[in-house]
This record gives structure tokens, sequence and C-alpha cells, in this order.
């Protein structure tokens, strides 16, 4: 699968204007497209930004659709009296143990590395962080996603609440100092609240996903650091 990612900045104020808006109007002008896998929304209240995500089967559909929203997008940066910044991605892991729901929390971990070395990265995210975030209460899913021409990754992690976001943070740290000293750079972290849920994705797999020792992956980390 691959994602549009329209990071929108503007008047905090006006982010409720912004959710109708792509509810109402950018959500079904992008569902009756070609490949289109629907629509998902997160906010910061705070910041005044927001994370619109649309999903799409494979690259040609996404590339097929950039006519077809760059308006959508110019209006709702509108909306905001702000700007749009727009980035893309293919999605290399995805594992969901429950569906979102709005006011759920996302928190998103930019990172980067070579570009050569993503796919072992993907297999290492498999083993070691999937297994720590899944014993975490409240954890709902966790996606990969990466930009191959340049080493660009994201990982966002949905949580039911805040205080659940910030148990995983705190349990994944050894987790990010071992990315850290495997090449990965961590160059941001971002949260958001869950403001649209559209995504029709059906229940993700994950291929070959071995079966983990949870003490002897925690000795490993342990002895990485």
């Amino acid at each position: 699968m691959f994602g549009r990612m329209s990071f929108v900045h503007g008047d905090p104020d006006r982010i409720d204007e912004l959710v109708e808006f792509v509810t109402w109007t950018v959500k079904p002008a992008t569902d009756c497209l070609g490949g289109n896998l629907g629509l998902g929304m997160c906010v910061d209240r705070s910041s005044g930004a927001a994370l619109v995500m649309s999903v799409w089967t494979d690259e040609a559909s996404l590339i097929a659709s950039e006519a077809a929203v760059t308006q959508l997008r110019d209006d709702g940066a509108a909306v905001m009296r702000g700007i749009a910044v727009v980035e893309r991605y293919e999605t290399t892991l995805i594992d969901a143990v429950s569906p979102h729901h709005v006011g759920n929390v996302m928190r998103m971990i930019r990172m980067s590395c070579e570009p050569a070395d993503l796919e072992e990265h993907t297999r290492w995210t498999r083993d070691n962080v999937l297994p720590v975030l899944r014993r975490v209460p409240g954890y709902l899913s966790h996606a990969v996603a990466v930009h191959r021409g340049t080493g660009r990754a994201v990982s966002m992690s949905t949580y039911r609440d805040g205080s659940d976001a910030d148990i995983a943070y705190a349990a994944t740290a050894p987790i990010r100092t071992a990315a850290v000293n495997r090449g990965i750079s961590i160059d941001g972290v971002l949260q958001y609240e869950v403001a649209l849920v559209g995504i029709r994705a059906g229940a993700p797999t994950i291929p070959e996903q071995r079966t983990i020792d949870v003490r002897a992956q925690d000795e490993r980390l342990s002895a990485q650091l």
C-alpha cells in the first residue's frame, strides 16, 4: 500500500472547521477514485497542526489521484488560513489489534537511514518493537511507512489515550537507543488526536512473524546498549 500524507498547519481555532471540510468534502471525493482505500485524519488542537492521510492500493493509483486532490488540499489549507506540506510513503509494516476510534492518540516518530537498509530495519522493527508494544495496555496499532529513494521513514503507533501512549514511549526507550546504535536517525516525535477514522484497508497480517521469547529479546536489546 501507498499513502499520501498532507500536513496542514494553521489557526488552532479553525481545526474543527477543517475536520468538517475533510469529512464532508475531501473524503467523499477521494473515496470514489480508483485504488483508494480510504482516508483518515489526526489533529493537534493546541498547535493548529493536522495530518490527513489517504491510502492507495499501489503507487500507480497514488500518482493517478494527484490531479484530483491538489485543489482539495489547497482548499483545506485555506480553511486553516495556513499551509499544507505533502509527503508520500510506501507502507512496509502494519500491525493492528483493535480498531481506531475518534479520540484515540497517535504518536508519529520521524526517522531516516541509509535507503539500502530500510528492509532490514523494517524486519528489526517487526521482531523487536511490536512485541513490546503489544504488551502495553491500550495499544491499538503500529505502522511503518518508508520513502525508498531517500531513506526517510515514519512509524505511527496508535493508543487508546495519551496515558497509554506515554507508557509505550517510556517502555520503548531502550529500543530507540538500540535503533540509533544500528544507524537509524530519530528526527522528531509528533502526537495527534484521531479526528476521523476512514481507512478501509482490510485486517493486516504480518508475514513471517516470528514467535518472540520476550525475556531473550529484552536481554538481546540490553546487550546492544
